[in-house]
């Protein structure tokens, strides 16, 4: 029964959480309890955004894209000129005589040809 006490007595007089170890169990404690709040305000915040902006917040990101690769905004230029400003632009060269005449009858069979 002595041997009981004993023991008892013993792990009461143990200071556990004293000492750096206690503040260090806190501190860390602490930052995860921190990384947990922001985590959730962050997350409700983001899933109003997403709502209010009528996406379903949990395909949002795969709306967003569906909805850019659609857009005519990201569409490349049309770089392809018509038959008609081609032919103005062989024109053009042509008056200022940056071409010939046969260049420019060349340029003009190429042009009608390619359409």
């Amino acid at each position: 029964m002595d041997t009981a006490r004993g023991l008892v007595t013993s792990l009461e007089d143990r200071d556990l959480f004293g000492g750096g170890f206690g503040y260090l169990f806190v501190g860390v404690l602490g930052v995860i309890l921190l990384v947990v709040v922001v985590g959730v305000i962050s997350t409700v915040k983001r899933w109003r955004a997403a709502k209010d902006a009528g996406l379903d917040p949990l395909t949002a990101d795969v709306q967003v894209l569906g909805r850019l690769h659609q857009s005519q905004m990201l569409a490349p230029p049309d770089t392809r000129a018509t038959t008609e400003q081609r032919l103005a632009e062989v024109e053009v060269l042509h008056r200022r005589g940056v071409i010939t005449d046969d260049e420019r009858a060349g340029a003009r069979r190429r042009i009608l040809g390619a359409d």
